[in-house]
């Protein structure tokens, strides 16, 4: 049986990629895990087409990776990204893949985004969810608005949540 402090260094834990920008031929620790992440679980699994996942937009984003099992054997599990429009924050590309939808992980990078966006003072938390995902969101305490509509071949709800 694992003691208290064994447990807690196998608990996952979220990190916020520095982002420089691809073209510049610098890649940042982890990018491409959260690249390879959001392969799977969208392009492969979803069936979502490449040109779609890979809007342009990774280059004004702040990206943020879920790890699991610290230490040498730390993995990438799960990854995220937020973009600034105005006072709002942007959730997007929510992913964590099959294997480790089970530890949490969705949860702490939303989390991540929370505080990465009150620490910037936005004001608002808004994303386009799977419908399949509303449920999720409403537990974190996001609201549907409108409508469901179509992306990328997928049924989605537009949510928001305002921040404190």
């Amino acid at each position: 049986m694992l003691d208290a402090r064994s447990r807690s260094t196998m608990q996952p834990r979220i990190e916020r990629i520095s982002f420089a920008p691809i073209e510049r031929g610098i890649d940042p620790p982890w990018f491409a895990e959260c690249c390879k992440i959001r392969r799977i679980v969208f392009v492969e699994e979803q069936s979502v087409p490449a040109e779609l996942e890979w809007d342009g937009l990774d280059e004004i984003a702040e990206h943020f990776i879920a790890l699991t099992h610290p230490g040498p054997d730390e993995r990438a599990r799960g990854t995220a990204r937020m973009r600034v429009i105005g006072s709002t924050a942007q959730a997007e590309r929510v992913a964590v893949l099959e294997s480790a939808r089970h530890l949490g992980l969705g949860r702490l990078l939303m989390e991540a985004i929370e505080s990465r966006a009150r620490n910037r003072a936005l004001s608002r938390i808004c994303l386009n969810a799977q419908v399949a995902a509303v449920p999720f969101y409403e537990r974190l305490g996001y609201r549907s608005e409108g409508d469901e509509f179509i992306e990328a071949g997928i049924k989605h709800r537009a949510m928001s949540k305002d921040l404190d």
